[in-house]
């Protein structure tokens, strides 16, 4: 987890504050006197933070996939998880064909996670036979939620697998584990932001406060990693838990923002971004039908709308592409 780089870094000051007046001096030193300001995941989270405290050099700002300040979002994955399946479930239903031939899809994945769990399946992959249980199965649905690019592929993967039929999904498999990729997290980074302003110290509710409504089984697949975090930030090196209070307030802005949510997104559902634009005073909020995390990057109506926003942010963009994504 890095901590025991304790002795030769700062860890504490790997935070979103620093961050963000990181930024600012950025643009000083390249000579700007304003930017417009694009952030997405984690890099929301730093731009509602630069919003908040350098605003005044900002035209506009594009955020997706959001972060709230005020919001615990390792508490509410469940949540997150189970708004994006029965997102998927609905727009299945509602496509006609889909919903005639693979049915309730929450059903058949709970279904599916359950027999899994009780006896693993084994499934041919490029790599070899595969061994996937019910919480793996979970995982890769949690991950292909992320991307629109999957979508088509998801109702046969939850029906099958409901019905312990593994001979379609070894190339699923293939792509998840087999796809490469980049670096990954950086731990040090991550732990510094998280442990320092959600766990210092921790809402120790937040996790049942943010769950409610969300069935017991679906709260126990994607429960690990809020009790895997209370674990790791107890001992790892935090800054000033003033530090918290102070970035957990609400940002208050009257900074042009553009706020884009993706109706299927498993980890910054658009609940948040109506959280966000509640403090915002010259946002709008866009929420992308059958998108999935950082709408804007997956389709052509999704990338038109924050790009016009920013060509004249004063300008109301044209965003009625948006519920009509398929």
């Amino acid at each position: 987890d890095c901590s025991d780089f304790a002795g030769v870094a700062d860890l504490p000051s790997y935070n979103t504050a620093n961050n963000a007046d990181d930024v600012d001096e950025l643009r000083s030193t390249l000579g700007y006197d304003t930017l417009d300001l694009y952030g997405i995941s984690y890099g929301s989270r730093l731009g509602l933070e630069v919003i908040r405290r350098h605003g005044d050099h900002l035209r506009s700002a594009v955020i997706e996939g959001l972060v709230p300040s005020q919001v615990v979002w390792p508490a509410a994955v469940p949540a997150s998880f189970y708004g994006a399946l029965t997102g998927l479930a609905a727009s299945c239903t509602a496509a006609g064909a889909c919903g005639t031939e693979y049915g309730d899809l929450e059903a058949k994945f709970r279904t599916g996670v359950s027999s899994l769990n009780g006896t693993p399946l084994t499934v041919d992959t490029s790599f070899g036979p595969f061994d996937l249980d019910g919480n793996t199965y979970a995982s890769v649905l949690f991950q292909m939620l992320y991307s629109k690019s999957t979508f088509p592929f998801l109702p046969r993967m939850i029906s099958d697998l409901a019905e312990r039929r593994g001979d379609r999904v070894g190339p699923i498999l293939d792509a998840v584990f087999g796809g490469g990729g980049g670096g990954g997290i950086s731990m040090g980074l991550y732990n510094g932001v998280v442990c320092s302003e959600l766990f210092n110290p921790p809402t120790l509710t937040a996790f049942d406060d943010a769950n409610v409504g969300v069935p017991t089984d679906i709260q126990d697949l994607f429960s690990g990693s809020w009790f895997q975090m209370l674990d790791t930030c107890a001992s790892f090196p935090k800054a000033d838990p003033s530090l918290q209070a102070e970035l957990k307030a609400p940002v208050a802005s009257t900074v042009r923002t553009f706020v884009s949510s993706g109706r299927l997104d498993p980890i910054t559902p658009p609940a948040f971004g109506d959280i966000a634009v509640a403090n915002l005073s010259d946002a709008f909020h866009v929420v992308h039908e059958n998108s999935g995390h950082g709408a804007p990057l997956q389709s052509t109506c999704g990338q038109q709308t924050p790009m016009t926003s920013l060509g004249d942010p004063q300008t109301a963009s044209d965003t009625t592409c948006a519920p009509s994504i398929a």
